[in-house]
């Protein structure tokens, strides 16, 4: 039986360990704090930063699936590694390497809760009149 990921970052680890200087933490800034004697900068671990319990788990048929995880990461996270090593390390990149980054790059535009949220608003609004077009479509075919 799989495991089923149900920490779910939205930014990926190993994006984040580029930005750490032991490659277990990052700094996050935090722009609403309790009150001032709380630091706007503080070190996190990226295992826990980035990250909401269960954001892209589904259940299906009564069991859990974590498929959209398994694909951006197979699909967008994996390929873009590599390229993005390329450029940290000031290597030259190919036109497939740019392609990889453009895709990442566009994968965390919309893989954000702030992203999923207006795509559900979206969705709220466009899928109620899609559907009800689709059905009159398909009602007329059928006479």
């Amino acid at each position: 039986m799989k495991q089923i990921a149900h920490q779910n970052h939205f930014v990926s680890q190993f994006y984040l360990r580029q930005w750490s200087e032991d490659g277990t933490g990052i700094y996050r800034y935090d722009t609403l704090v309790p009150s001032a004697t709380v630091p706007l900068w503080q070190k996190v671990s990226i295992e826990k930063n980035a990250v909401f319990q269960d954001l892209y788990t589904s259940t299906q048929s009564g069991l859990e699936n974590d498929d959209f995880e398994r694909w951006i990461k197979r699909d967008f996270e994996d390929p873009a590694k590599p390229a993005l090593d390329k450029v940290i390390n000031n290597k030259s990149l190919t036109q497939d390497d740019i392609n990889r980054l453009v895709l990442f790059l566009a994968l965390q535009d919309v893989r954000t809760p702030t992203a999923y949220g207006e795509s559900a608003k979206r969705w709220k609004n466009t899928f109620p009149k899609l559907l009800e077009n689709t059905m009159k479509l398909s009602v007329k075919k059928l006479e």
